[in-house]
């Protein structure tokens, strides 16, 4: 399960505020993030990394600290509702049907299946045959 390029934005973490810092790091459950990289957009910064290889599908807990001259600032663990900061890793390396409804065909004569199907992507973009039981 390979790390998967990610973006963020947080809001209000900008010179504008007073809050000058030259490092973010991020982790989930204590797994560090790589290729961080950071842009001020306005009042807010959009943060891209990959995130940590061979997380399994649960939810973890996330931390993003903040340094100057590698001295912490901060550390952001929390919504801006106070939850705190979770994100949920899943393997969308399958596609898993999340609905499915038979319909008569009155015009053809025949059935029409519909399917809702969750983690399809891969399939449209490496071209990969789908096939149904």
């Amino acid at each position: 399960k390979k790390g998967r390029a990610t973006k963020l934005k947080i809001s209000n973490l900008s010179p504008i505020y007073s809050v000058i810092f030259d490092d973010i790091r991020i982790e989930f459950d204590g797994k560090p993030a790589t290729q961080i990289a950071f842009v001020p957009i306005g009042t807010d910064l959009d943060v891209s990394f990959m995130t940590p290889e061979m997380m399994p599908p649960s939810w973890n807990y996330v931390n993003v600290s903040v340094f100057l001259d590698r001295q912490l600032l901060m550390a952001l663990t929390h919504f801006s509702n106070g939850e705190l900061f979770y994100v949920e890793f899943r393997d969308l390396s399958q596609p898993r049907t999340i609905a499915s409804a038979p319909n008569e065909g009155s015009v053809s004569g025949g059935i029409v299946w519909m399917a809702g199907v969750q983690s399809f992507d891969a399939y449209f973009t490496n071209g990969s045959e789908v096939t149904t039981d």
